[in-house]
């Protein structure tokens, strides 16, 4: 099981899709 720490070591880009849900990232477009 992943910690919410292990997912932001793994894809930081990941908080940043849950804080800014009506940002889009690249890696998502």
């Amino acid at each position: 099981m992943e910690t919410q720490a292990d997912l932001v070591s793994q894809e930081p880009q990941a908080l940043l899709d849950s804080a800014l849900p009506s940002k889009v990232p690249a890696f998502s477009d």
